[in-house]
């Protein structure tokens, strides 16, 4: 069994400056190719591509290998809050790199929460956009997700492997490096403290870079003396070793692009047989069974959630008693919005017959048809998903009569004008029954689910 990939990156990389050539889909097609266990997508501070990357994995699961799997992670900026004294005296300042998994469903979550903690974080620092996580709220957030997210120490851009690089220089010049020691083994605890010994890894990369070689070799010795499993990465920013030429020149193609050559000759998905040129075999069978470790731990993550209507705000007020003086076993459904245990569509009712004076609609059989029909359309899909369709209604007027105070709104859009109700409530300015338009075109028991045309409502600014 070949090994489990953890860093991979894709287009959704490249909030900042060029980075990845890579399509989500793609990648999962390259791991296939090159006889991977699965890999995982793990973009800079974005989880954005996750669900594009998913659902191409469930619509080809059937032709996936057996046991192929595929994950999600965010390669963060780790850095600690002091720096930002650094920024403010525009000093340099290293944003370390680190790696963080989703192993379930509770993991996503937190990459979610975490991403959008750096991105409230972000700011300008000469003329790029920083987006760092800071070491005390990574600790603080992880609390509530501990068991559930794995970590690893990323690659040459992570405080690991900088501080080992600071270290060997130090060793070199016979200079006292009892601090830079210091500095890893407060690393090291610090991770184990806040992921657990299971869940902090020690990567370990391809590349006859010089430093990446140092690294390699302290990476396992620091694994080995720390008892943390080390795995390999090739931290892919483009898919095969023939697209390298065109990945440089897509990187040099934005002025003033940093290490390009040999910085990225080997951040591409290799296969077992190219690893094969870089570590020796027995090594290279621990650091890809540790691969496939961190592989059995993950489990899929979905996507897909149940319809949820938004829950409307119900003010004080007079219930308007329009429809008392109909016939009731004529017109059932106004009836049971009426007198509903449900507030909601009690308020609904209300604001219809408050829109029936508004717009001077006359009682007629016409007309109390059609507010008939609907109601009957919505009581009947609140009924199937378990909530007050209503709700969505009177939240649409609530943002419709905001949009009135600053601005112009459209008469409609699409089908919304469908429903002689959203006339009533003032969401929309035709009438459905003078233009003969059926109700069933915007919503239908037959399709249970929330219309997506109200939402859409043009809106043009007006200034004074």
């Amino acid at each position: 069994m070949s090994y489990f990939s953890i860093h991979n990156h894709s287009h959704f990389s490249n909030f900042r400056l060029r980075d990845s050539t890579n399509k989500p889909e793609e990648i999962i097609d390259e791991a296939v190719k090159k006889g991977l266990s699965g890999i995982v997508l793990s973009d800079h501070e974005t989880v954005a591509g996750a669900k594009k990357f998913f659902d191409y994995y469930y619509e080809n699961k059937e032709k996936l290998p057996d046991n192929f799997k595929v994950g999600v992670g965010n390669e963060i900026y780790l850095v600690d809050k002091s720096t930002l004294e650094k920024v403010e005296d525009n000093l340099p300042v290293k944003y370390h790199h680190f790696l963080l998994l989703a192993k379930n469903q509770n993991g996503f979550e937190f990459l979610k929460k975490q991403s959008s903690q750096a991105w409230k974080n972000s700011y300008y620092f000469r003329g790029m956009e920083r987006v760092p996580t800071y070491y005390d709220e990574l600790k603080e957030l992880m609390k509530d997700y501990k068991g559930d997210v794995i970590a690893s120490s990323a690659c040459l851009g992570g405080q690991l492997p900088q501080l080992i690089l600071e270290l060997d220089l130090l060793e070199k010049n016979n200079e006292d490096a009892s601090q830079v020691k210091k500095k890893i083994n407060d690393f090291i605890k610090y991770m184990i403290e806040v992921f657990g010994k299971d869940n902090f890894f020690i990567e370990l990369q391809p590349s006859h870079n010089e430093e990446q070689i140092i690294v390699n070799d302290r990476l396992l010795s620091i694994a080995k003396a720390y008892n943390i499993k080390p795995i390999v990465s090739t931290d892919a920013h483009y898919l095969n070793k023939e697209q390298a030429d065109f990945h440089e020149k897509y990187l040099t193609a934005q002025e003033g692009e940093r290490e390009v050559k040999e910085f990225y000759a080997t951040t591409y998905i290799f296969s077992e047989e190219e690893l094969l040129e870089y570590f020796d075999q027995d090594i290279l069978n621990i650091l890809i069974d540790n691969t496939n470790y961190i592989k059995e731990q993950m489990e899929d993550i979905t996507f897909k959630k149940d319809i949820q209507v938004p829950l409307a705000h119900v003010p004080k007020y007079e219930m308007n008693h329009l429809f008392d003086s109909i016939d009731m076993d004529k017109y059932p459904y106004i009836h049971e919005m009426v007198i509903s245990d449900n507030e909601i569509d009690r308020y609904y009712a209300h604001l219809c017959a408050v829109g029936m004076e508004y717009r001077n609609e006359e009682m007629n059989e016409v007309n109390l048809n059609r507010i008939n029909i609907e109601f009957g359309e919505i009581l009947a899909i609140s009924k199937q998903l378990g909530q007050p369709v209503s709700s969505y209604f009177v939240l649409m007027k609530e943002f419709i009569d905001i949009m009135w105070t600053v601005s112009l709104v459209g008469v409609s859009r699409g089908s919304a004008a469908c429903y002689y109700t959203n006339y009533l409530l003032d969401i929309v300015q035709i009438n459905a029954i003078k233009y003969e338009l059926p109700h069933w075109r915007f919503l239908s028991k037959e399709r249970p689910e929330l219309p997506d045309e109200i939402t859409s409502l043009h809106m043009v600014t007006y200034v004074e």
